[in-house]
């Protein structure tokens, strides 16, 4: 169960980190 709940962090994580490279991207762009 453990394990789960840890990949599911992990994922979770990776979204944010994503959006937020995405956003920071975009911003430099303009």
């Amino acid at each position: 169960m453990s394990g789960g709940v840890q990949d599911v962090r992990v994922e979770d994580l990776t979204a944010i980190n994503t959006e937020s490279a995405v956003r920071i991207k975009s911003a430099v762009g303009r």
